[in-house]
C-alpha cells in the first residue's frame, strides 16, 4: 500500500524500503508465481475461510445434478442420456442451451447463452436451492474469452487510465528531482530511465539510499543545508498530484491509519472501495503513492486475466456481480458441507477428443467403481528445492514428495516415484491407475499408459485446448486418448496455485469415500478462473478397495470424510 515520503525516507535509512513498495501484480515467472495485492487479498480470504471449523462433506448424489447439453451438438445429448440412464439422473434434469459448438465464446455470449440460459432452465425445474452440481457435456464451450465485462467497468477503467496519464508525468518529475539531488551529492550515482510504476518505486529507493549515504558523509555543519535541499526535492513527489477527476484535496482532521488503508485494499472488488482508496491516497500518499494505486486498479479492471474456463465461471452461477479480473476464492475448499447453492455450485465436464472417448470415460468409471481401481501409482516430481511460498515451484514439487511419503508410510503400492528432471521416459508404466507429474508445456508424451478408470493429470499451462484438433499436444487430450477416465487442466495460463495440491487431491481420492467432483472442489482454491475437471462427477474409483484409511490421511483432510 502507499506510504508517505517520510516513511520511505526512514525505511531507506534502515534498508527496509523494498518491503514497503506496492507489490507487483501476478506474474507466472520462469520458475515461480508471485502474488500482488489482488492475489494476496484473495489468498487471505480463502485462508480465513479454510481456518473455520471443518465438517464432513456430504457426497454429491445423482439427484443433485443437472446435465447441460448444447442443442447444436446432438452427440452431447446422446451422451447425457446414456449417463443419466446409468447413474440414475432424472431425464427431466437434462437441460439444453444453444450456443456455437466451439472451444471458446466471448463474455456477452457466455452471459446470455450459457449462464443466463442455465439459470432460466434450473429455475424452471424449481431447483435453484436444490441443484448442487452441473455436468457439462461434449459440445458446451470450454473457455470464456478475455474482454470488457460491462459498460460501467469499462467507463471506470477509462477514467482510471485518464487519471493515470495525468499523475504519471508528475510522479516522474518528482522522482527525477530526487535523482538530480542524488547525482549532485554523489556524481557516481546513475539514474535509470524506465518509468513503469514498479521501476519508479525502485528508482526512489536507490535515490533515497544514495542521498542518505551522502548526507551522512558530510561534516555536521553542512548536514542541515543538505537536509533542506532534500526536503525541497522530495516535496515534488510528496505533495498531492493535480487530477481533474479527483479535484482539490479535502483537508481531513483525522488522517487515515495504515490499517484503514489496508482494509480498503481488501475492498477493491467494489467501485465504492476503489473510489475511496483513490481519494484517501490522493490526499495522503503523494504522487507516487497515487500512481501505484491507479496502476493496480487499472490492472484489476483491465481485460487481462478476465478469461476463464466456462466450468469455473459457472461455479458462481447465482452471483450477480463479482470481479472478473483474476480469480475468486473457492468456498468449497476444505469445507464443502457448509456451502449453499447460492454461494457456489460444483461443476464437472464429460468431454473429450470425440464422443467415443467420452462414452468410454462414463462406462469405465461405473464398471471400475464396482470392481475397484488397481494399478501403479505414478508420481513424477522434479527434485526442486522445497519452498514455503504458496504457489512457488518448490511448493508444488514438495506436495508430490509429500504424496509419495503418505503412500510409502501407508505401504500403498505398487508405486513409481521419480524425483528428478526431466519428465519420465515414454511408457515408464503401462498400468498406471494414478498419474501426477510435470513439467512439459503443451508437449504431451505418453510417459504412462493408463488402466481403465485411471485418474491422471499433468501440471503445466494451457493443457486443456480444443481436444478435437488432431494437432493439439495438450496433456488433457493425450491422457484421455491413452486411457485415462478422468483428468483436469487449464484453458489458459492458470498460475501454479490453481492446480489442486497433490498431497490433498490424491489422498482424498484414495480414501474411497467421496465422488470425484467433491474431491476436486474440496481441494481447489479458486473459482472464476482457468481450471476444468473432466470425468464422471460421481466416480468413486476406490469405493470397493480404499488405499488409505481416515487415520492415514493428513490431519487437514480427516474431518472431511466423517
Amino acid at each position: 500500500m502507499p506510504y508517505s515520503m517520510a516513511q520511505l525516507d526512514a525505511a531507506a535509512s534502515r534498508g527496509e524500503l523494498s518491503r514497503m513498495i506496492l507489490p507487483k501484480v501476478n506474474r507466472h515467472g520462469e520458475r515461480r508465481t508471485r502474488f500482488g495485492l489482488a492475489g494476496v487479498v484473495i489468498l487471505l480470504s480463502w485462508l480465513m475461510f479454510s481456518a473455520s471449523a471443518l465438517a464432513g462433506i456430504s457426497p454429491t448424489r445423482a439427484e443433485d445434478l443437472v446435465l447441460v447439453v448444447n442443442r447444436l451438438q446432438p452427440e452431447g445429448r446422446t451422451l447425457a442420456e446414456h449417463y443419466a440412464s446409468l447413474r440414475g439422473v432424472p431425464t427431466s434434469q437434462i437441460i439444453e442451451i444453444e450456443v456455437a459448438d466451439r472451444f471458446s465464446v466471448d463474455r456477452s455470449t457466455y452471459d446470455r447463452s450459457i449462464r443466463d440460459a442455465i439459470r432460466e432452465k434450473i429455475r424452471g425445474l424449481g431447483g435453484e436451492e436444490r441443484v448442487r452440481g452441473l455436468v457439462l457435456f461434449y459440445g458446451v464451450p470450454l473457455r470464456v474469452d478475455a474482454g470488457p465485462v460491462d459498460a460501467d467497468v469499462a467507463a471506470e477503467h477509462a477514467a482510471i487510465q485518464s487519471m493515470y496519464n495525468q499523475v504519471h508525468p508528475q510522479a516522474v518529475q518528482g522522482v527525477q528531482s530526487l535523482e538530480t539531488l542524488a547525482v549532485r551529492l554523489d556524481p557516481s550515482f546513475k539514474p535509470r530511465d524506465n518509468t513503469n510504476p514498479d521501476v519508479l518505486n525502485e528508482r526512489v529507493r536507490l535515490a533515497l539510499v544514495s542521498i542518505n549515504t551522502s548526507i551522512a558523509k558530510v561534516p555536521e555543519a553542512q548536514r542541515e543545508g543538505r537536509k533542506a535541499e532534500y526536503g525541497r526535492a522530495r516535496q515534488l513527489i510528496e505533495s498531492p498530484a493535480t487530477v481533474r477527476e479527483l479535484g482539490p484535496v479535502q483537508p481531513s482532521t483525522t488522517p487515515p491509519t495504515q490499517d484503514q488503508i489496508n482494509q480498503l485494499g481488501r475492498e477493491q472488488s467494489k467501485p465504492e472501495g476503489r473510489a475511496q482508496l483513490r481519494t484517501i491516497v490522493h490526499a495522503t500518499g503523494g504522487k507516487l503513492g497515487l500512481l501505484n494505486v491507479l496502476a493496480m486498479q487499472r490492472t484489476l479492471l483491465g481485460p487481462d486475466h478476465t478469461d476463464a474456463s466456462v466450468d469455473s465461471e459457472l461455479a458462481l452461477l447465482w452471483h450477480e456481480s463479482f470481479p472478473r479480473k483474476n480469480w475468486q476464492a473457492n468456498p468449497f475448499y476444505m469445507n464443502a458441507s457448509m456451502v449453499t447453492p447460492k454461494q457456489a455450485i460444483k461443476v464437472a465436464r464429460l468431454d473429450g477428443p470425440d464422443p467415443t472417448t467420452v462414452r468410454r470415460m462414463i462406462d469405465e468409471a461405473i464398471r471400475v467403481e464396482r470392481e475397484g481401481l488397481r494399478g501403479t501409482i505414478v508420481i513424477d516430481a522434479r527434485g526442486l528445492k522445497p519452498e514455503t511460498g504458496l504457489g512457488s515451484f518448490g511448493w508444488y514439487d514438495q506436495s508430490l514428495r509429500n504424496l509419495a511419503k503418505i503412500l510409502k508410510d501407508a505401504n500403498v503400492g505398487p508405486l513409481l516415484f521419480d524425483d528428478a528432471e526431466p519428465t519420465l521416459p515414454i511408457d515408464s508404466a503401462t498400468d498406471a491407475s494414478i498419474y501426477c507429474g510435470w513439467y512439459a508445456v503443451r508437449s504431451y508424451r505418453p510417459s504412462v499408459r493408463s488402466v481403465p478408470g485411471a485418474v491422471a493429470f499433468h501440471v503445466a499451462s494451457f493443457e486443456l485446448n480444443w481436444m478435437r484438433d488432431p494437432a493439439d499436444a495438450g496433456w488433457c487430450r493425450g491422457l484421455l486418448l491413452d486411457g485415462a477416465a478422468a483428468t483436469l487442466g487449464p484453458v489458459a495460463e492458470p498460475f501454479l496455485i490453481a492446480f489442486p495440491s497433490a498431497d490433498e487431491f490424491f489422498p482424498l481420492l484414495l480414501a474411497g469415500r467421496l465422488p470425484l467432483i467433491d474431491t476436486y472442489w474440496a481441494t481447489m482454491k479458486m473459482t472464476s478462473w482457468k481450471m476444468s475437471l473432466l470425468g464422471d462427477p460421481l466416480y468413486v474409483p476406490y469405493r470397493t478397495n480404499p488405499l488409505l484409511t481416515q487415520n492415514q490421511l493428513p490431519l487437514s483432510l480427516r474431518e472431511l470424510i466423517d
